[in-house]
């Protein structure tokens, strides 16, 4: 009996430390000694189906690991209404920082009211969002850089004497980031060729578009030189499948992106492509998430911040800048 009377006393200390437990009492020694809780970042990508954005993407993810950032990912699909959609599913989940990549400014409208109900920071990629700080390309140096190397190679192949025909493959409805980036290439082009009549098409964004748009320009110039500028990579590959499929060894091609999936037709001989404006995607991830841990602390960021590095690739710089 006298065991049992002194085990009681034990079996209830022991019962309560385990009722305190069961209140928080662990958990709060726990978040009193331990590390704070890691950010968590939500990103609305623009559409992983594009090479381009899926190496956003995987750069976005890589330097969220090495921060130690939580990153969910949500795909927008290249579509206005999705977008909206996963705005709203992310807004739910309450992330110290949305960043979103979406280029329909309606639906864009939308998800800034959205963010701003719920009190989430939003970053923006490539296209504005109100009252969000704007990491971008600027697209108006992209067109120029690109342009003014076409028409070099044009002049380089063709002489001082010969104006080619012009083909402008770009995307309205890109609004005024797409507008910038053509027109900066045709500003570009008049400087070295100031008498050149541009042809505009709309490739909305679609390879077999782009492909179709070259071929019916280059069956209605037949025997004048052709450059033709496209406005993002995936439509590039489409209007040099166009060119080789012609046969013909008149026309020279300027692309933009710096996507992956132009790198073989850069390689290889005897293609028209000139080459790309690198974007360099891959390093854009590491910028994104220094100015989302920033956002998040409540710092001051720059209203727009620029990807540092800009160039062409072409055949003879792309062993150096991606070697196989």
């Amino acid at each position: 009996m006298k065991r049992t009377s002194h085990a009681l006393p034990l079996l209830a200390v022991v019962t309560a430390a385990l009722a305190l437990a069961g209140c928080g009492g662990v958990g709060n020694l726990t978040e009193t000694s331990g590390s704070p809780a890691p950010l968590q970042v939500t990103y609305a990508s623009f559409g992983e189906s594009v090479g381009f954005v899926a190496t956003v993407t995987k750069s976005l993810q890589a330097a969220a690991d090495a921060a130690g950032v939580e990153l969910s990912v949500l795909d927008n699909q290249n579509d206005a209404a999705t977008a909206v959609d996963n705005a709203r599913q992310a807004a739910t989940t309450d992330p110290d920082v949305f960043i979103e990549y979406n280029g329909n400014a309606d639906s864009n409208s939308r998800v800034a009211s959205l963010m701003a109900d719920a009190s989430i920071p939003v970053i923006a990629v490539q296209y504005p969002i109100e009252g969000a700080p704007l990491f971008a390309i600027d697209n108006t140096q992209v067109g120029e850089i690109g342009g003014s190397q076409l028409a070099a190679a044009a002049q380089e192949k063709w002489g001082e004497d010969e104006t080619p025909a012009a083909l402008i493959v770009t995307l309205p409805q890109g609004g005024p980031i797409q507008l910038d980036r053509s027109e900066g290439a045709k500003a570009a082009i008049s400087d070295t060729y100031p008498d050149i009549e541009f042809t505009d098409v709309d490739s909305r964004s679609d390879a077999a578009v782009g492909r179709q748009l070259a071929a019916d320009f280059l069956t209605s110039h037949p025997d004048e030189p052709v450059i033709i500028w496209a406005h993002v990579d995936s439509v590039g590959l489409g209007v040099v499948a166009a060119v080789e499929a012609s046969g013909r060894d008149d026309v020279l091609v300027m692309s933009t992106g710096g996507d992956a999936a132009i790198f073989p037709e850069i390689r290889k001989a005897g293609t028209p492509l000139v080459g790309t404006v690198g974007l360099f995607p891959e390093s854009w991830g590491s910028v994104l998430i220094d100015l989302a841990q920033k956002v998040a602390a409540g710092e001051e960021v720059p209203e727009v911040t620029h990807p540092e590095k800009i160039e062409v690739i072409s055949a003879a710089n792309i062993g150096q800048l991606y070697p196989e």
